[in-house]
């Protein structure tokens, strides 16, 4: 899975990151040189990455630290990334707890957002596997843009701009996907850094992961 690759590279581990370096200097910086970062995961399903993403930040906070992950997904999801947050709290030392919140593309292209994600500003949105239906593309991009639209009415100082990444992480399934890339553009989001990752497929060929950081500041 793309989630158990990022998290793997993301965090470090020797017998990954030695031979595959993530390269991702903006990226990198951002989850381990941070005091304070918001991070809002769209599609979270059972919560993998969100959780591997709080053990990151867990790693190096020593409790004078700001960062918060907020978990979305359908209503259908609900029930198992919140078990899985909570067995999270019983069973790690972890010092930063995610948190859930229903979220449906269709409400958050129109910048309908329920009471957490509309409590602060979101400074990386991050998916994995969530641009395989071609068919829900629009409603994902246009849900990047309600949220950076977000960031830019809490900016106080509006003499800097206000800038949104988005970070995902996909394995390419079909040619229809290239949809993502015409989307993107037209809503003025841009590559800012960018990585291809082997996924090793026992018995089968290997497969390959790309990773994208999108930005945006338009204000």
């Amino acid at each position: 899975m793309s989630v158990s690759r990022l998290w793997l590279l993301t965090e470090g581990d020797p017998s990954v990151s030695a031979g595959h370096p993530l390269n991702m200097s903006t990226l990198e910086s951002m989850l381990l040189g941070e005091d304070t970062i918001n991070i809002l995961e769209l599609g979270c399903g059972v919560g993998i990455l969100g959780i591997g993403l709080a053990r990151i930040l867990s790693r190096d906070d020593h409790g004078e630290t700001q960062k918060t992950i907020l978990m979305t997904d359908l209503p259908e999801a609900e029930e198992r990334a919140s078990a899985n947050i909570d067995r999270l709290a019983t069973t790690c030392a972890f010092s930063i707890r995610p948190e859930y919140e229903n979220l449906d593309w269709d409400d958050g292209k129109l910048g309908s957002f329920g009471p957490l994600v509309q409590s602060r500003s979101w400074d990386l949105v991050v998916l994995s596997d969530c641009t395989y239906n071609v068919d829900a593309l629009p409603a994902l991009i246009d849900t990047w843009t309600a949220i950076h639209k977000q960031n830019v009415a809490k900016q106080p100082d509006h003499d800097h701009p206000s800038t949104t990444r988005v970070l995902v992480a996909m394995k390419v399934r079909h040619s229809d996907e290239s949809r993502l890339w015409e989307l993107v553009k037209e809503a003025g989001w841009a590559i800012a850094e960018e990585a291809v990752m082997p996924l090793p497929m026992l018995g089968g060929e290997a497969q390959e992961i790309f990773l994208y950081l999108f930005e945006n500041q338009t204000q």
